[in-house]
């Protein structure tokens, strides 16, 4: 009997010195979790790299790899989205900034290049409203207010781009761009304000 008891007692601390099967799964995950973070984070790096070197389409299969293993990565999708706006593909940038935005609509690195490539399409009333949001994230920012008056423009909404235009140039008087398209404003309203357009 006592040899039975005794035995007992060794399964019992043998049992004990095993570890837990969900102990052993969260270790294994989380590790596996910090490999594929640190890949996700190696593939966009190495994919900004690339695309400094002029090499777009090495940088976006790498940004692809990433979004692979990380579906969501906010820098992975606004990178891609950038890369795309700057090489003309308006459409695949929306596509990826749009995704980006919904997971963090307040940053304006996000939603500068997605106002950008919506109003690029012409479709001016979306690009109004995003380029209004960054103004409101960004009001000493010039070119996006000027970015603005020219949709607000586009829809013939003359005294809001005059306004914005006003107020980039308030803000930066050494942008050439800026001046130009003042002008422009000024001497397309009636009566022309020729003055100010001098």
């Amino acid at each position: 009997k006592k040899a039975h008891e005794e035995l007992q007692k060794d399964f019992k601390n043998l049992v004990q010195r095993i570890p837990n099967q969900t102990e052993t799964t969260s270790s294994f995950t989380d590790e596996s979790t910090e490999n594929v973070n640190r890949k996700v984070e190696t593939l966009i790096y190495d994919g900004y790299k690339a695309s400094n070197e002029g090499k777009h389409q090495v940088a976006l299969g790498l940004y692809a790899q990433a979004l692979e293993l990380d579906s969501k990565n906010l820098d992975a999708l606004m990178r891609t989205g950038i890369l795309y706006y700057q090489l003309g593909q308006l459409s695949e940038a929306e596509r990826y900034l749009n995704q980006a935005f919904y997971q963090n609509p307040d940053d304006a690195n996000i939603l500068i290049p997605l106002a950008m490539s919506v109003r690029d399409k012409a479709d001016y009333h979306l690009g109004i409203s995003l380029l209004s949001r960054a103004v409101a994230l960004k009001p000493e920012n010039d070119e996006l207010r000027v970015h603005l008056g020219v949709a607000l423009q586009a829809l013939g909404w003359e005294k809001a781009a005059l306004s914005e235009m006003e107020k980039a140039y308030e803000i930066n008087d050494q942008n050439s761009q800026t001046a130009l398209n003042l002008a422009v404003l000024y001497l397309s309203q009636t009566p022309k304000k020729i003055k100010q357009a001098k």
